[in-house]
């Protein structure tokens, strides 16, 4: 009887990308950064502007402003600051005021198999005290469901995971989950690290939770609460035109680090 590390093996064709992986199994590539015709791909990076719609969000007491419009905002001067970026490709999930499901929004990604997907947001709570920002990833007990999907759905170098031995499915499934995962985590670093001089972070700003738009398919995937539409303090900033340039600034700092150090 074969085990599942050789039958991965069996599955590779002619021309497939192998790599040595954790305990040294014969891996097919999962992702790229060249095409076939040897060009180099774009980093590409889908950008999630909370609610939209007949969902405003969260509503401030502070002015009556709505989470919606924050986070649009936001995600447009972003897209703004990065468009003309070599090597970058910006995309948003929405470019005006609709509604898109969370399932929808994370699709998006997937559909553009992106390299990263940063969903903003904005906080709020009945303590008008409570501030600052912060970055959640997936929890580790949420990976299972998203390696199922992956080992049902996805495809490795045009080899459909269907088509595998389901343990060989759910061995690449869950390896690349676990590499996005890690390379979410990496952006979490980097994005606190250039906020942390334009808003005022949590005590504790790097979060976990069980977030639809953190549950995309091998895709690294970070959800940012920019601030508390509560408090007044982080209102003066989210709710101001500078003050969410200077958000943008530092979401595109980040994220222009994190794709440099994808090449």
């Amino acid at each position: 009887m074969r085990t599942a590390a050789s039958r991965l093996a069996a599955t590779q064709a002619e021309g497939d990308t192998v790599r040595i992986g954790k305990f040294g199994i014969v891996l097919l590539a999962m992702s790229t950064a060249v095409n076939a015709h040897g060009i180099k791909q774009p980093y590409v990076v889908v950008i999630d502007p909370g609610h939209g719609g007949h969902d405003p969000g969260a509503i401030s007491p502070v002015g009556g402003g709505a989470e919606k419009s924050v986070t649009l905002s936001i995600a447009r001067a972003v897209r703004d600051r990065l468009s003309n970026k070599r090597g970058l490709r910006i995309i948003l999930t929405r470019s005006d005021d609709r509604f898109i499901t969370l399932v929808g929004r994370r699709a998006a990604a997937e559909a553009r198999h992106a390299n990263l997907f940063l969903s903003i947001h904005a906080d709020s709570a009945p303590d008008p005290s409570a501030r600052g920002a912060s970055i959640y990833t997936l929890r580790e007990d949420g990976r299972p469901v998203v390696v199922r999907r992956i080992a049902a759905t996805s495809s490795y170098d045009g080899v459909s995971g269907g088509s595998f031995d389901p343990d060989v499915a759910s061995i690449l499934g869950d390896l690349k989950q676990r590499d996005a995962m890690n390379d979410s985590a990496g952006f979490a670093v980097s994005l606190a690290a250039d906020l942390a001089p334009v808003i005022a972070m949590r005590s504790q700003p790097r979060l976990s939770a069980h977030f639809a738009v953190l549950k995309a398919e091998g895709i690294p995937a970070v959800l940012l609460e920019t601030g508390y539409v509560t408090n007044r303090k982080d209102v003066d900033v989210l709710f101001s035109g500078r003050g969410q340039k200077r958000v943008a600034k530092a979401i595109a700092k980040a994220i222009e680090q994190t794709a440099d150090e994808a090449d």
